[in-house]
């Protein structure tokens, strides 16, 4: 498997969309660029950090890193592996004995930002090409693939597309609702199955 390094770039807001942010990261040559979907606290811990205007030094991300960098300095990996339920998943990696512990990719990205880049981030080359898009810096805009937008999220870009009438994109989206919900139908009649077998 090959990894690609990457960087927190900025955040940026979903018009029309109050609870959800995004989390943009870059390759390092900044060609391509990935956009990570974060609830609005995350977000706004984001934010903070961003602008200097609170001190964060207190705060316990910040306490429990300095902690922890006194334990394990440079060898952690935040590697982000999968996209399950609109969310990518990650796992902090530490690369001297290599244990692994499931994290919120969000929260993994604010560790490296709080850690300024000594955990670093990874991930899958096959999952970036995929879910990346070309990264420009004079960008007004970021694009975001349909399966890192939560349910909640669909169903409301559903409603806006039907309410402006814009038919097409409405279709879109109520081919992936469709998908998620055959899919979970598939996962909950197998986990059936497996318990009627025992």
């Amino acid at each position: 498997m090959t990894k690609i390094a990457l960087t927190f770039k900025s955040v940026s807001e979903i018009q029309g969309v109050d609870d959800i942010g995004l989390l943009v990261l870059v390759d390092e040559k900044c060609e391509r660029q990935l956009a990570v979907p974060c609830e609005k606290s995350l977000f706004e811990a984001f934010k903070k950090r961003m602008t200097n205007a609170v001190s964060t030094a207190k705060m316990l991300p910040e306490v429990l890193w300095k902690q922890v960098e006194s334990q394990v300095g440079n060898r952690m990996e935040a590697f982000i592996d999968s996209v399950k339920n609109g969310q990518y998943g990650a796992v902090l990696i530490d690369n001297d004995n290599f244990a692994e512990l499931p994290i919120y990719a969000c929260d993994a990205i604010l560790l490296s930002l709080i850690s300024k880049g000594k955990v670093t981030v990874t991930i899958d080359k096959t999952l970036f090409l995929k879910q990346s898009t070309p990264f420009s810096r004079n960008s007004k805009g970021v694009s975001l693939p349909l399966n890192t937008i939560t349910d909640k999220m669909l169903d409301a870009a559903l409603q806006r597309a039907i309410n402006n009438e814009d038919y097409e994109v409405a279709s879109y989206l109520r081919d992936e609702i469709n998908k998620r919900n055959k899919l979970r139908n598939s996962n909950k009649d197998n986990s059936m199955n497996d318990h009627e077998g025992n």
